[in-house]
């Protein structure tokens, strides 16, 4: 699918040159639609209750509905067989509930037989939540099943549940990473390789992860707890041969492991007094348990009912949900009609991203249906006391994302940030990551800033994008509020900082720095209402930004000159050449890889430090700091498209000797205004060696690197 060709269409004079094709898809797809007689189909067109998707004007889909304001109805979608596996469904889908969105209509409706498995999955992908059953016709006697999806439109009861408070602070409780990870025990691997009653759901678990929907990995116990179940199998069986070559998590501190999994078990078998206290079995399980929650896996798959039934408390004292095969099956996308933009094809080719003259900018909003009272505020041609940015992402020559950012010139601005992107292209999740990332680094370039991003109804992929930046709800209005703060936090300057945070923004922190990083933090918003929170918490608030603490370590990575520059940026900063450059550089999420060896340095929630060496004419110093959000072992032939585009790699065969790399996600990524220099690092202690490998350093050690590092910023 070229996406410089890709367009929406929905006038009438055009689609009814396609009415043959429609009506040939729509008799192909009649067990799902039902029939559709030529003349009904002439009559959806003329009534504009056609949509289709074109591609180089070759019919790729379309979708059909009914409904009266404000409810709306999907009646069928479609996509050619040609067409399968590129998105094509959710671009409709997304195209189309962003439209209603826009225009005011508060739901849309689903109704979906029972027995068509793929378009259940579909709309539950698609966030469409089972409303309902009733019976089919006659003829078929189906069961039909209703379901429905709550759009984020404006009504006579929006903002009552609001909080008093100008923020909402119910974060994520650790950084966001790109694709679900689950741990599983051996019970779920020998479903697969058995056939045994569990074997289908288990089948299809490993399909969604070959699939690259999820994520799978086992802990070092897994192998430990196969061999000790088959003491006398040969070393040629297949079924140990696989499990030796499934994602394994990275290895964990040995101490903290102990202790996280004593805790497992005093939570599940010795409070529940069910019968395994105490058994090599019962310390096994917890031992996986505690792995996959110091590898901040989103959940550990299992049949194990005793796991099961101590979901909750696992959750709330451990921080590791549970989950059993079928759950994690029925949340599954379907791997036909896949909405992963990140892997299609196109994504980072014929694109670029520029300034654009003002008026440009403006006849884009206007054909998008922008209020002329927004359109007014982000381009008035009259900004002396306004510092103002615009961006636009072009495929050829249209317009399809733009950026605007406006920092009023006075001591406590509020800047005010406009991004749209049109949802139904298949690159809108990549173009408005990287707008955001880029226009929040450039609010904060000088000083911290608060910025209200303006809401657009229609544009649900922005404020999901825009959360995961730290933007939160507003008590008073439908636009997202954040702090951005653009550097990291030490001890020493926690005082300062907070200092310039209240008298810029209003925002204030406790007068104190915390002792750990796990020791809750009070901030105080404008409106003076009061919330602790935790630091790693306060660090998306303030994102860009990192928070070195006690009892938090960071590791200290070497990374190549030429790597460096494209993954990092520090060389060039935002003199980007975008069709050179490979995708990682337009992402604020991005995957640095090397040796499966270093797993037990890279750990997530750590700040990094990339040390550039001297090789390829390096400047052998410290370039920038970020957060790692997660790691993972896989095996170099598995990684996934959408994975190798967060890297800066072609091939990842030079960076170990086995057929496994270390793939470590970092996000908050930001740059040292002064390069800190390897004599300078060896002062406090850390570098004692060459530098070719991950090395731990604690956290007095990066405060003061990061002191010399923004010394003068």
């Amino acid at each position: 699918m070229n996406a410089t060709n890709f367009r929406l269409e929905r006038k009438p004079s055009a689609l009814l040159n396609y009415l043959d094709e429609i009506q040939s898809l729509a008799d192909l797809e009649r067990n799902a639609l039902g029939f559709w007689p030529k003349q009904q189909l002439r009559e959806a067109i003329e009534r504009q209750r056609l949509w289709a998707l074109l591609d180089a004007d070759i019919l790729k889909g379309f979708l059909i509905y009914s409904g009266v304001f404000p409810h709306a109805k999907i009646q069928g979608i479609a996509t050619t067989e040609s067409a399968r596996m590129q998105g094509i469904a959710a671009c409709l889908m997304r195209s189309f509930s962003a439209e209603l969105e826009r225009l005011g209509y508060i739901s849309i409706k689903a109704e979906v037989a029972s027995d068509l498995d793929k378009a259940l999955k579909f709309y539950a992908s698609q966030g469409f939540e089972t409303h309902s059953t009733k019976q089919g016709g006659k003829a078929r006697k189906r069961t039909i099943i209703v379901h429905t999806l709550e759009l984020e439109t404006d009504t006579l009861f929006s903002g009552t549940d609001a909080q008093e408070s100008g923020f909402d602070l119910g974060l994520r409780k650790r950084p966001t990473s790109e694709t679900p990870f689950y741990a599983f025990d051996l019970n779920v691997y020998l479903d697969l390789v058995k056939d045994r009653n569990q074997s289908e759901d288990a089948r299809k678990l490993f399909s969604a992860a070959l699939s690259h929907h999820i994520r799978l990995a086992v802990a070092k116990e897994f192998v430990v707890e196969l061999q000790r179940n088959a003491p006398n199998a040969p070393t040629n069986d297949p079924i140990l041969q696989l499990a030796l070559r499934l994602p394994k998590m990275p290895s964990a501190d040995d101490t903290r492991l102990k202790a996280i999994a004593t805790q497992v078990h005093d939570l599940v078998f010795e409070r529940t007094k069910n019968g395994k206290l105490a058994t090599k079995q019962s310390k096994s399980d917890a031992s996986h348990l505690a792995h996959a929650a110091l590898s901040q896996a989103s959940a550990f798959v299992t049949r194990d009912r005793a796991i099961l039934a101590a979901r909750e408390v696992l959750l709330e004292k451990v921080g590791i949900d549970v989950i059993n095969v079928k759950e994690l099956v029925d949340l599954l996308p379907d791997q036909t009609d896949t909405d992963d933009e990140l892997s299609a094809a196109t994504i980072g080719e014929g694109f670029k991203v520029s300034e654009r003259p003002n008026e440009e900018i403006r006849q884009y909003l206007s054909r998008n249906q922008i209020t002329a009272e927004l359109i007014d505020e982000f381009c008035s041609s009259n900004m002396v006391q306004t510092h103002h940015v615009s961006l636009a992402i072009q495929l050829s020559d249209k317009i399809v994302a733009v950026g605007i950012l406006l920092v009023p010139k006075q001591m406590e601005p509020t800047a005010r940030l406009l991004v749209h992107t049109l949802p139904e292209n298949p690159n809108c999740e990549l173009f408005t990551d990287h707008i955001l990332d880029r226009l929040i680094r450039h609010a904060c370039a000088m000083l911290p800033t608060a910025i209200s991003l303006a809401y657009l109804p229609g544009q649900p992929v922005v404020r999901k994008y825009a959360k995961l930046r730290g933007f939160l709800k507003s008590a008073s209005t439908k636009d997202l509020t954040k702090i951005a703060l653009g550097r990291p936090i030490t001890n020493d300057t926690w005082h300062n900082i907070a200092d310039t945070l209240r008298r810029r923004t209003g925002f204030a922190l406790s007068d104190q720095a915390p002792k750990t990083f796990s020791t809750p933090i009070t901030i105080v918003n404008r409106e003076e209402a009061t919330h602790s929170i935790q630091p790693i918490e306060l660090e998306s608030i303030l994102s860009p930004s990192i928070i070195i603490c006690p009892e938090r370590p960071a590791v200290l990575i070497p990374i190549r000159r030429n790597f460096s520059d494209e993954l990092l940026g520090t060389s060039k900063q935002s003199n980007f050449s975008f069709i050179e450059e490979k995708d990682a550089s337009f992402v604020a999420l991005r995957s640095y890889v090397n040796s499966p060896r270093t797993a037990s340095a890279m750990r997530p929630h750590l700040p990094i430090l990339f040390y550039e060496s001297l090789k390829q004419n390096g400047r052998g110093a410290i370039v920038a700091i970020a957060r790692i959000v997660d790691v993972s072992v896989v095996q170099k032939s598995d990684i996934p498209s959408h994975r190798l585009r967060r890297l800066v790699v072609n091939d990842v065969d030079d960076f170990s000797a086995s057929d496994e790399v270390l793939l470590t996600t970092f996000d908050n990524l930001l740059e040292f205004p002064n390069p800190v220099s390897l004599s300078k690092i060896r002062q406090v202690g850390a570098a004692k060696a060459s530098l070719v490998a991950p090395e731990t350093i604690d956290s007095v050690q990066t405060a003061q690197i990061i002191n010399w590092g923004w010394s003068d910023a």
